[in-house]
């Protein structure tokens, strides 16, 4: 009798790249909150990169499930998440962040003002105002 035992295959992680962000400028930077996880082993590395979108950013650490974003201009990126497993399996998810324009406010005038009135009497001819 033979008997063969059959490893078991592997099963491939879940990857979560997190909520989509959307900020206003002047706010120029995000953080992305993504994680993994593998039912049948562990989880062995990350890896962000970005699939779309204006060209400036600054991708602090792609390497780490969570990491910041900087340098954002005014478009709609998206980010994807891989994760890789202990087996070598690999799974994705992508987050969409999205970077309105500043909100314009109606230009407002100056406002002047001065500590208090002031009365002088001749021969003096000048004041100081503060």
């Amino acid at each position: 009798m033979t008997v063969t035992v059959n490893a078991a295959s592997n099963q491939a992680p879940t990857a979560n790249a997190g909520a989509d962000i959307t900020i206003t400028l002047p706010t120029n930077t995000a953080t992305l909150y993504g994680s993994g996880s593998d039912a049948d082993g562990t989880i062995s590395g990350y890896a962000g990169v970005k699939v779309s979108g204006p060209a400036t950013y600054t991708l602090a650490n792609s390497s780490s499930a969570m990491t910041g974003l900087y340098n954002l201009v005014q478009g709609v990126y998206v980010f994807r998440l891989t994760v890789t497993d202990n087996g070598g399996a690999t799974a994705t998810d992508n987050v969409t962040v999205t970077v309105n324009a500043a909100v314009q406010t109606a230009n407002q005038p100056p406002v002047a003002r001065t500590e208090s009135d002031v009365t002088i009497t001749l021969p003096l001819s000048s004041a100081q105002l503060h």
